[in-house]
């Protein structure tokens, strides 16, 4: 048995081009999945384990007045960036377009957001990074592996 099958050019185009905008309409969907996500393993870095720091947060500094009575105020030595809730509202998540997305601190509400992030030698305060990056910018390994997946949960929900 033979068979044969003759298909349209211009059919062929028409589906190509509605194939083409449906995947470019998808590409605002993922980048927002994917920056709610890494914004979701940064908050979750604030916490006293982390969900995927750079490295260990050395504890609460006692080699100073102010770090003594913030050990004892706090009634721990293990540092966490959760006392008041500002560093968590300070991370801010732009408009995803289908360009890009953004994840960033902003100091407003807690101007010491950056110090925290940077550290502050003068104030024995040591950089206590959360978010998950790399020394050269790039996304730590699980982190990856979970925008990468969010991505995959968007565009299947769209399809």
């Amino acid at each position: 048995m033979k068979a044969s099958l003759t298909l349209n050019p211009s059919e062929i185009s028409r589906t190509k081009a509605r194939i083409q905008k449906q995947f470019h309409g998808l590409r605002q969907p993922v980048q927002a999945a994917m920056a709610e996500r890494y914004r979701e393993i940064v908050l979750g870095n604030l916490g006293i384990a982390g969900l995927d720091r750079p490295y260990a947060w050395p504890p609460l500094s006692n080699r100073s007045k102010v770090g003594r009575a913030y050990i004892q105020k706090v009634g721990r030595t293990y540092a966490t960036l959760l006392e008041t809730g500002a560093l968590a509202r300070a991370i801010k998540m732009d408009k995803a377009t289908s360009d890009h997305a953004e994840v960033y601190q902003s100091n407003d509400g807690a101007p010491y957001a950056t110090e925290v992030q940077i550290g502050n030698p003068a104030k024995h305060l040591p950089p206590r990074l959360a978010f998950p990056m790399n020394p050269d910018g790039s996304a730590r390994p699980w982190t990856y592996g979970q925008i990468k997946a969010a991505a995959e949960r968007a565009v299947e929900a769209k399809l």
